[in-house]
C-alpha cells in the first residue's frame, strides 16, 4: 500500500511539471510567418493544435517541418491565409508566390493523414 501511495505522489508531481497541457493547445499568430516563434515551446510534442490569426506559407512549412508528432487534430478554421512572396514557403526555391486563401502546395507532404 505504501508503494502505491508513493508511486501516486511521484506520478502526480511528474505530470504537474511536464508539458502535458500542450497536447491540446491554441496558437494565435498575429503576424504571418511567425508560428515558429509563437508555438516554439510546444510545437514538437503537440497532438491537437488550433491555429488562429493570420498565417502564410512559412507557417505551413513550420507545421510540416517542425513537428515530431502526427497531429490528431489540426484546426485552421479560425485562421486566415495571407499571400506570401519569397523562398521560405513550402516549396523552398521552386516558387516565389503563394496566393491568399489557399493552402500551399506541399503543405502537408510529410504528414500521415488519417481519415
Amino acid at each position: 500500500m505504501k508503494n502505491i501511495y508513493t508511486l501516486s505522489i511521484l506520478l502526480f508531481f511528474f505530470l504537474s511539471f511536464t508539458k502535458v497541457q500542450a497536447f491540446d493547445t491554441t496558437a494565435n499568430v498575429t503576424t504571418p510567418g511567425t508560428l515558429n516563434i509563437v508555438a516554439k515551446t510546444y510545437l514538437t510534442y503537440v497532438y491537437s493544435l488550433t491555429v488562429t490569426g493570420t498565417i502564410d506559407a512559412r507557417d505551413f512549412k513550420t507545421l510540416r517541418d517542425s513537428t515530431t508528432t502526427d497531429f490528431q487534430v489540426l484546426d485552421l478554421s479560425g485562421a486566415t491565409i495571407a499571400a506570401y512572396t519569397g523562398k521560405a514557403g513550402t516549396q523552398d526555391t521552386n516558387s516565389d508566390y503563394y496566393p491568399a486563401n489557399a493552402i500551399p502546395q506541399y503543405a502537408f507532404s510529410n504528414f500521415n493523414v488519417y481519415i
